[in-house]
């Protein structure tokens, strides 16, 4: 890569490719402001792993898995916007859970979105939603018996206001959980 480098305020030297983009050492591309050498930085992505506890039980196709999630700082700024990138799942019991994750920019305080109870979207927060992603059976593999799925879901999430998103993962099987703590996710976000 070619260009110039100078030294910006809270940033290791940073490349200059064309006028106002550059990039940083780490890779990052930011935008240079006016000539005081103010940055912005963008294309920061962030690995974001909320604490899932379900029931060691079989669950019911409708039932919420884990409860309502909360994806603290999935924004970088009060009402701003990510992109979910990649997201990653881990279950320990094997079951392979296929499911339907909706993501919402706000609490969504009027529905119920209790682990192992059935899912009900409160028309008070139908405007909340902000995407919807599939884990379909042929997201997973078995790997030393513990299922690993994974879904390239490219998807604009912005927040309503705050830095946090919410998530409701409902069950389109009926897997049947062997502890509380078997099943993991993780989500890369690209925060703008």
């Amino acid at each position: 890569m070619s260009g110039t480098q100078k030294k910006i305020s809270g940033y290791d030297y940073v490349t200059t490719i064309h006028r106002e983009i550059s990039v940083d050492t780490s890779g990052r591309l930011i935008t240079v402001g006016d000539a005081t050498g103010i940055a912005q930085a963008t294309g920061r992505f962030v690995d974001l792993k909320p604490t899932v506890t379900v029931t060691a039980a079989l669950y019911t196709i409708g039932d919420s898995i884990g409860g309502k999630l909360v994806l603290t700082n999935a924004v970088v700024a009060s009402g701003g916007v990510s992109e979910l990138v990649n997201m990653t799942l881990v279950d320990l019991s094997n079951q392979k859970p296929v499911m339907e994750l909706l993501f919402f920019n706000a609490d969504p305080t009027a529905s119920t979105i209790t682990d192992k109870t059935g899912f009900v979207l409160n028309t008070a927060d139908r405007a909340k939603v902000i995407a919807r992603v599939p884990v379909a059976a042929a997201d997973w593999v078995s790997v030393n018996a513990q299922g690993v799925g994974s879904v390239v879901a490219t998807r604009g999430l912005k927040a309503a206001s705050g830095t946090s998103l919410w998530v409701a993962m409902i069950a389109v099987g009926a897997p049947t959980f062997t502890a509380t703590t078997n099943l993991d996710v993780r989500f890369i976000v690209d925060q703008h």
